[in-house]
Formats: C-alpha cells, sequence, structure tokens
C-alpha cells in the first residue's frame, strides 16, 4: 500500500482484523512511506477513539453516528479539554515527546492545542431512511 502513491491510508478496525497491539506498527508505516494514517475504529466509543489518536493516528473515522448527540460526542472524544474530553498523557507516542524532554505541564498544552489544529475526524452518518 505505501508504493501505491495514495495520500492516505484507513486502518480498518471495524470490519478488518486489525488489533492495538499491530496498530503502532501499521501508523508507523504509514509514515515512512508518506501515507496519513486514518484509524476507522470499531465503534463510536471514547476508549477505541482515544487509544487509536494515542497511538499516533492522524485521525480518526468513526462509524455509526445516527443522530446529533452520537455526532457531538464522537467529536468529544477525539478532542482535548476545553473543545472535548480526551485524556491527554504526554508519554503517549501521539504527544511526540520523551519523558525527559521538557517540564511536567508543558507538553499538555502545546500537544492539545496544536491536535485541535491537525487532527482529522470524520463521522459516518447512518440514516433510518424507509
Amino acid at each position: 500500500c505505501g508504493k501505491s502513491g495514495l495520500d492516505f491510508c484507513i486502518l480498518d478496525m471495524e470490519h478488518g482484523s486489525i488489533s492495538y497491539e499491530h496498530l503502532p506498527n501499521l501508523i508507523r508505516a504509514c509514515e515512512c512511506s508518506g501515507m496519513i494514517p486514518i484509524v476507522r475504529v470499531a465503534n463510536n466509543n471514547e476508549e477505541y477513539i482515544g487509544k487509536a489518536l494515542d497511538l499516533g493516528a492522524f485521525g480518526v473515522q468513526i462509524p455509526q453516528i445516527n443522530n446529533h448527540d452520537s455526532a457531538l460526542k464522537a467529536v468529544q472524544y477525539a478532542k482535548f479539554y476545553p473543545k472535548g474530553c480526551r485524556g491527554v498523557c504526554r508519554y503517549v507516542r501521539a504527544a511526540e515527546c520523551p519523558r525527559d524532554a521538557v517540564e511536567a505541564g508543558s507538553v499538555h498544552y502545546t500537544y492539545g492545542r496544536g491536535w485541535h489544529k491537525s487532527a482529522y475526524h470524520r463521522l459516518q452518518w447512518r440514516s433510518n431512511l424507509p
């Protein structure tokens, strides 16, 4: 897939057999090939979305969005306070920061602030039309 010339790759955890154990290597493979790694999580779940982003995904594709409330929750799960409820940890791969590189607290501000501007979130709206 990396030699295909595509700009991005969707790593499908909803219908595919990808586990969180394998996700970091797949994300790195995308990055080494110049592709943007987007993870399609299994469902609209705070843990799934946060974990995919913490492991270094540039964005998430969130399936099974059925109404306005589920769309709002999906966005909140993917964003840091004050725009969302995603937890911050400066030791995850997405923070791009070694443990001893900065003093406590400074990473949280930079990491969270930059993420709001750069992350990609795609919501898959499911309509129940007759």
